[in-house]
């Protein structure tokens, strides 16, 4: 018996599906790639932020960073490629991708806004995390911190970094003293949810405001852990 042909609808109604699910597997497979880099690329930033700062302010007097000096001394101990600036930003500033950087490090990191005078003891900066990859648009592929002046580094209350387990992943655990052994209350959470559930005194009183404390971490000691993505 012979068999009948496809007709071009129904051609067209195969070509048209394959089409359509090959956009999906692509989407899908652009939003893995990227979360996996943003968390990657954030942890990265922080941590190189944080040890950065650390070394500053253990080579200060006063244990303190002194007035302009973040942004030339974080260049020198980060050394970037290509010349050095400490312009500012505007506080309202989201076109990244059209400002130039103080300083670009060798894997493309971004750092802008270094040379802000500390408001409130606290100094404002913002990484590209991913260099010229994407746009450099705030809040996506450009994440902002705070530094207080004793050296406390923080993703920005606000930023996708503190609230985005795709950025960074943290958790928080106490101490059980009738056991002798520090037991898990949640393992992977946002760094906000984690730093501020756990009850660690940070010098940015306002950084948990409206965050309540976990009841284990009021009654035992608690510890924050930042996960390595």
């Amino acid at each position: 018996m012979k068999k009948k042909a496809f007709t071009l609808a129904e051609i067209l109604i195969v070509v048209t599906l394959v089409g359509v699910i090959a956009v999906l597997v692509i989407r899908n497979s652009t939003y893995l790639v990227n979360r996996t880099a943003n968390g990657k690329m954030t942890y990265s930033a922080y941590s190189m932020l944080k040890r950065a700062v650390g070394s500053i302010i253990a080579t200060e007097e006063t244990g303190q960073i002194q007035p302009n000096t973040l942004c030339t001394k974080l260049s020198d101990l980060l050394n970037p490629e290509g010349d050095v600036n400490c312009a500012l930003i505007a506080t309202d500033y989201t076109e990244f991708g059209k400002a130039t950087p103080n300083f670009t490090l060798k894997n493309g990191m971004k750092f802008y806004n270094l040379g802000n005078v500390a408001a409130d003891d606290v100094y404002t900066v913002y990484i590209d995390i991913d260099g010229d990859f994407r746009k450099g648009i705030y809040n996506d592929d450009v994440q902002k911190f705070i530094i207080n002046v004793n050296g406390e580094v923080l993703p920005d209350k606000s930023s996708k970094a503190a609230n985005d387990i795709n950025y960074l992943s943290a958790g928080y655990k106490y101490y059980d003293e009738t056991n002798a052994k520090w037991v898990w209350v949640k393992t992977a959470v946002t760094f906000k949810d984690a730093i501020c559930s756990s009850g660690i005194s940070l010098q940015n009183s306002n950084y948990c405001s409206g965050e309540g404390k976990d009841t284990n971490c009021t009654l035992n000691q608690c510890e924050f852990i930042l996960h390595k993505n």
